[in-house]
């Protein structure tokens, strides 16, 4: 009884370790891209972008650091709220993913946001080395 109860124990503490299914590794990626840009982290920012990123079809991965660093050097808050996430993982290439998401995006010189604007995003992921990275971010 003894071994049996150790062996349910080891088996749960296995599960809680395991890095979730590829739907919530994606959410959680969001949630990451959202928490670094609030946090003004161009080097995080870039480490969750993949080195091809595109975003409008225009704006490279080095070109979204360099406007985070410059909304930091121009606002004192920037706010990420993502009400609406849907996240299709892609049948065949199971390496490949899309997200889409309704998103409100607000910045402050204090403690009101002065400015907001309501964004369409579809964002395009590929996962390497076991890890979801941001390939291509379009927007209305």
């Amino acid at each position: 009884m003894k071994c049996r109860l150790l062996a349910l124990l080891a088996m749960l503490l296995l599960s809680a370790c395991e890095r979730g299914s590829d739907e919530q590794q994606i959410r959680a990626a969001v949630a990451e891209l959202t928490a670094s840009i609030e946090a003004f982290d161009a080097g995080d920012l870039e480490r969750q972008l993949h080195p091809d990123f595109a975003a409008n079809r225009k704006m490279t991965r080095q070109e979204a650091k360099r406007l985070l660093l410059f909304y930091r050097l121009r606002q004192q808050a920037v706010s990420v709220k993502v009400p609406s996430l849907e996240v299709i993982l892609d049948p065949v290439y199971t390496d490949r993913a899309t997200t889409r998401a309704s998103a409100l995006l607000t910045s402050s010189d204090g403690l009101i946001p002065d400015e907001g604007r309501f964004i369409t995003a579809t964002g395009r992921w590929l996962k390497e080395d076991d890890r979801w990275l941001l390939q291509q971010l379009d927007w209305e």
